[in-house]
């Protein structure tokens, strides 16, 4: 197995402790990493690479990343992060040109939008917290601008603050690396950390007893 990736590595924006831990792991897998290079062409069985290395392989597997719809290109909003929409920290929709109104405010949350972290100057990444928080704040905005409208009360906005969000990786078998704030967890820890966390999930959606079984 051969994980090409243009990229500098295959985990891009995560900390260097965790993308080497991940790294380490795999080639114990027996997976190669060929990183900072791109397939330029895939023929029968064969792709190139930019070097003009030719790969052979029996089945090619291609993740081309994450996209925003198309659709926003024409919105007159400003557009970054692979086509996603730029917000403020109210998770409003920063327009094109910056002397255009747009009328009433425009919300956007969850993949669509790229928001950069104030403290880190990072994009925050696609996961359901981030889009949940966002969530929050939207729906309590998009209130506030109707209070206004109609009664002209001075309801207050929120504001987006996000967060260093937890997140597990899985690397095959019973392996794991898990980040909860400042501590990372890997090995078969942080993969009983991950059955622990999917135990959880479960346990919100079917009785105790069915959740243990699954």
């Amino acid at each position: 197995v051969q994980i090409i990736e243009a990229g500098p590595n295959t985990l891009a924006g995560f900390p260097e402790k965790i993308v080497k831990l991940v790294a380490s792991r795999l080639k114990k897998l027996g997976v190669e990493i060929i990183a900072g290079k791109k397939i330029v062409e895939a023929k029968k069985n064969v792709v190139v690479l930019d070097n003009n290395q030719k790969i052979n392989f029996d089945v090619l597997i291609w993740a081309g990343g994450v996209k925003a719809p198309s659709v926003f290109a024409g919105a007159s909003l400003k557009l970054e992060g692979g086509g996603r929409i730029l917000v403020e920290k109210g998770m409003v929709c920063v327009p094109e040109d910056p002397h255009l109104r747009l009328g009433l405010r425009i919300y956007s949350i969850g993949d669509s939008v790229c928001f950069y972290n104030p403290t880190t100057n990072r994009q925050i990444p696609g996961v359901a917290r981030a889009a949940i928080s966002q969530a929050d704040v939207a729906a309590h905005n998009v209130i506030a601008d109707i209070v206004r409208e109609t009664n002209g009360s001075d309801m207050s906005y929120k504001t987006y603050r996000p967060w260093d969000y937890p997140y597990i990786i899985p690397v095959g078998g019973k392996w794991a690396v898990a980040k909860v704030g400042p501590l990372i967890i890997s090995g078969f820890s942080g993969w009983i950390l991950k059955g622990l966390v999917e135990f959880n999930y479960l346990l919100s959606i079917m009785p105790f007893w069915r959740a243990v079984k699954t």
